[in-house]
């Protein structure tokens, strides 16, 4: 790593130009976590709108919340900022459409 003396007192320089990001830094303390109740999974982005398409017309709130590390799409049926919230919500999802679903912390 190329330095610089100053005031005879060697700094690293880091040329940042060459340098690149592939996955954004997060420094979000927990308090700023997002809960997702998720509905499904599919490896081909058309499964995922569809089902997104359908939960809306079944009046949830719902979208793609991501991509796993599969490149799996997950659709959730809803999004919220509260665990506890999310934790009542998803009980009243299983018992009444989707006993499956589940709760994605990111």
């Amino acid at each position: 790593m190329p330095t610089k003396v100053i005031e005879d007192i060697n700094i690293p320089v880091v040329k940042t130009e060459n340098i690149k990001i592939s996955k954004p830094i997060s420094l979000i303390s927990s308090s700023s976590e997002k809960f997702f109740i998720i509905a499904g999974s599919f490896s081909k982005e058309s499964n995922a709108v569809r089902l997104v398409s359908k939960l809306k017309n079944q009046g949830f709130d719902a979208l793609i919340a991501d991509t796993n590390k599969y490149g799996m799409y997950r659709v959730a049926f809803s999004t919220f900022e509260n665990r506890a919230t999310a934790e009542h919500k998803l009980v009243a999802i299983r018992n009444e459409a989707n006993p499956k679903a589940w709760l994605l912390v990111k």
